[in-house]
């Protein structure tokens, strides 16, 4: 009787401890599988390869401008030299921003519609503050480093003048000269960068590219982007390049905070 009523207890034991190991080891599996997921999406959004969405990859471009802009913060001369200058100015109705810390906010993120690939903003992104403008960088148009390094030089260039001159941005010669400034100074317009373009000059190669991308950023303050036949279109690029070359001498040889154009 004894050995007869173990084995029921001894059986429910043994189902028992089944279903345990099998409920265990379903657990263990989706553990196991989560894990693997979240360390394969890790996997590609740090090497950008079988990004399986949309969303992943504006996620993974976004991690990759703020990689390279910590990097070139940290190594690059040009910009440590902007930033160094742009924080003994004082913001806008307020006294001198010197400090420790970035002196300007600089975020990057996914540009839609992609008409640059970096912007500058006079306002700033806290309103109760007096502004000394914003830096944002389009993750989704800048495709290398060095190429990130041009655009937050012009944009840090824009920032110093904003600054610097206590710009009007509804002013359109104050426009003209800082967007002379910037391509002149930042690197914009190095040789290599005009080729990237399939721009192909030599003689007066920098001054070329300034002006012609100044007239180009004049024109599109003066009306919304349109199509080349647009007769709106014509107009206001006449009107840009009436105005750049009003201001283009005083401009392109004033290379403040830098001694001379390099």
């Amino acid at each position: 009787m004894s050995e007869g009523g173990s084995s029921p207890t001894n059986s429910a034991d043994a189902s028992s401890s089944s279903a345990t190991i099998n409920i265990t080891d379903g657990d263990s599996t989706i553990s196991q599988d989560s894990q693997f997921d979240r360390w394969n999406k890790k996997l590609r959004l740090v090497t950008g390869l079988g990004l399986r969405s949309e969303e992943e990859r504006q996620e993974w471009l976004q991690r990759r401008c703020l990689g390279w802009k910590d990097e070139i913060m940290e190594t690059s001369p040009m910009i440590r030299y902007l930033l160094q200058h742009l924080s003994v100015l004082p913001v806008p109705d307020q006294d001198s921003s010197g400090s420790q810390q970035i002196p300007i906010p600089i975020d990057c993120d996914i540009c839609i519609p992609l008409l640059s690939a970096g912007l500058f903003s006079p306002t700033d992104p806290d309103p109760s503050r007096p502004s000394g403008g914003q830096i944002k960088l389009c993750a989704n148009s800048l495709p290398s480093k060095s190429r990130m390094e041009d655009v937050l030089s012009h944009e840090l260039i824009h920032a110093y003048d904003h600054r610097r001159f206590k710009m009007d941005w509804k002013n359109l010669f104050h426009v003209a000269c800082t967007e002379v400034r910037a391509n002149a100074l930042s690197g914009d317009c190095n040789w290599t960068r005009e080729v990237d373009r399939h721009v192909f000059t030599f003689a007066k190669q920098r001054q070329a590219c300034a002006r012609r991308r100044a007239i180009l950023s004049v024109a599109q303050h003066i009306s919304e982007p349109l199509e080349p036949d647009n007769p709106l279109r014509t107009k206001a690029t006449d009107t840009a390049e009436k105005i750049v070359d009003q201001v283009w001498s005083s401009c392109w040889n004033d290379t403040r905070p830098f001694d001379e154009i390099y």
